[in-house]
């Protein structure tokens, strides 16, 4: 017979994250473990607060199959039993860890990967200021090798602050996210510059649902979908005006379905993004398996947390440092 337990659990940021849409100090994310006899499988997740998720909402979700999972539902059912999002996310991490324990292997060889889970080259958040604090910022992030700029704010300034952003990192690869603040008489002006500042990828300048404005526009640098693109449900329609798509565990609802979704990507010839929420180190674990063979990375969410469970710091070649062992899936560690 298994057990379940879920809990909130909120943490202080080492500093404001600030994107187009709000700033937060702290985040507040949905634990939950899963044991069977002596084995026991954690997760974690933060949800998607523009679904309109909350941690009680993600808390009520997981109680509704409290029933099913201590009859022994595994993560195939937990895909019918509950919508994409946080609540599923969290429960699926919980199901891979104890899988993988109780069959004394890890989660990157149940997911076939040769070698171990090291260290994962991600980009670096340069958060979303005045174009004075975010050259600042890029340039204390110089030395890193992708950094993502957040924009969006419709007060004219975008222009300058990527400018800024170039200024501060000379020679590092950028990628913009407009995070859903431009509109489609902006669009044009804004690609533009970024392309003539040598950005790589613009995400998500639409809001979610005018993804149609894009038919008949021709971007000058690669398009990636986020908010667009929650699941599989999504996934065509938004491969038809994206070049890339960026997969996020809490927007999905947990690892299984995600290498269903890169699957379906590499099928379409289309490129594979792994983004993450703000996180703990739990929840940014399966994260990592999922951006082995990605095209782009942006897994820095660990590295915002003032206090976590385990560590995880960026090194110097913008690396995230490896899943602390015993934290999750035998990652770090060799389950025995």
């Amino acid at each position: 017979m298994r057990h379940l337990q879920a809990s909130i659990i909120t943490r202080r940021l080492k500093r404001p994250f600030v994107i187009a849409t709000g700033a937060r100090t702290e985040q507040a994310s949905v634990s939950v473990t899963i044991s069977h006899g002596e084995d026991v499988g954690q997760g974690e997740a933060v949800g998607v607060s523009y679904r309109g998720e909350t941690p009680d909402i993600m808390l009520s979700q997981i109680e509704a199959v409290r029933v099913a999972l201590h009859g022994g539902a595994g993560r195939a059912e937990l895909m019918k039993l509950l919508p994409p999002g946080g609540a599923r996310a969290a429960l699926d991490a919980a199901l891979w860890d104890l899988e993988a324990r109780r069959a004394g292997t890890t989660v990157a060889a149940l997911c076939g990967l040769a070698a171990p889970v090291g260290a994962v080259a991600t980009a670096y958040t340069i958060s979303l200021d005045t174009p004075d604090a975010m050259e600042a910022q890029a340039r204390d992030a110089a030395h890193r090798p992708l950094l993502k700029v957040k924009l969006g704010r419709r007060d004219g300034l975008d222009g300058a602050r990527a400018a800024a952003v170039r200024r501060g990192a000379p020679d590092a690869v950028l990628i913009a996210d407009a995070n859903c603040g431009w509109t489609r008489e902006d669009l044009p002006h804004h690609a533009h510059e970024l392309a003539a500042l040598d950005f790589k990828l613009l995400e998500q300048p639409l809001p979610p649902g005018q993804d149609h404005l894009l038919d008949d526009f021709r971007s000058p640098l690669a398009l990636c979908g986020d908010e667009s693109c929650q699941s599989m449900a999504e996934l065509d329609a938004a491969a038809r005006r994206y070049d890339v798509i960026n997969i996020k565990l809490d927007k999905c609802g947990g690892l299984t379905h995600a290498l269903e979704m890169r699957s379906r990507l590499r099928a379409l010839g289309k490129g594979v993004f792994v983004g993450c929420m703000i996180c703990g180190v739990r929840a940014i674990a399966p994260a990592l398996i999922l951006a082995q063979d990605a095209d782009f990375v942006d897994v820095d969410g660990p590295v915002w947390l003032a206090e976590d469970i385990a560590p995880m710091e960026l090194d110097d070649q913008g690396r995230l440092s490896p899943v602390p062992a015993g934290v999750w899936g035998g990652m770090g560690e060799r389950l025995s």
